[in-house]
Parts: C-alpha cells; structure tokens; sequence
C-alpha cells in the first residue's frame, strides 16, 4: 500500500511540471524586426530565442519582418526576450502579447460563430 501511495505521489509530481500542465499559462509575444538583411538573420535570431530559458517555441519570418515567441511567463518576460534580440543589434517594435487561454478561448468562440446551424 505504501508503494502505491509512493508511486501515486511521483506521477502527480510529474504531472504537475510537464509543460502541458501548464500550456494554458504560456503567452505569445509578436513583434516586428528591423534590420534583418537575409533568411541566415532569421535563424540566427531563432536560434538566440530558443535558448531564453522559458522560450517554448520560436518562429521568426524575414519576408514578414516580424517575430512570434510563445514563452512562460513564470519564467521570463516579454523584455528579456526583446532584449535578447535587441543586443543583437536588430531594432524591435512590439505588436502583441497574448495569453495562451485567450487565444484558445478566442479560437473556440469564432468556431461556434462559424460553424453552419441546421
């Protein structure tokens, strides 16, 4: 019995630190970037992003000029990850932070407004 309780215990810890746990806090930050000069500079960025500890995901577009990071905010902020692209001598201009839960929420919603009645 104690076993069981051992093993119980650990998944629930587990559990409680997987990033799906806690995909629903994670924020999306969206920003232009000027200064790029080719594809090699997008992936450069990219590749400066990814290492911020608490960055989970990076997409960064030179045809758009613009910068998608979603990131847990219990981790870092939205100024470390400008700052991060910033010292790389780019200029940054943001447009957006939005909280992972809103967009799902937002998603589900324009989904019932689009979805046909019979």
């Amino acid at each position: 019995m104690l076993s069981l309780l051992r093993s119980i215990l650990i998944l629930t810890a587990i559990l409680s630190i997987s990033p799906a746990a806690h995909a629903a806090d994670r924020q999306v930050l969206v920003f232009d970037i000027k200064g790029m000069h080719c594809s090699g500079c997008a992936s450069g960025i990219k590749a400066m992003l990814v290492r911020v500890q608490g960055v989970t995901k990076a997409e960064v577009s030179y045809e758009e000029t613009r910068a998608r990071v979603e990131y847990d905010p219990a981790r870092t902020t939205s100024a470390t990850i400008i700052d991060t692209v910033e010292k790389m001598g780019y200029k940054v201009r943001p447009r957006k932070v939005v909280r992972q839960s809103e967009r799902q929420g937002a998603r589900s919603k324009h989904l019932r407004r689009s979805t046909p009645v019979r």
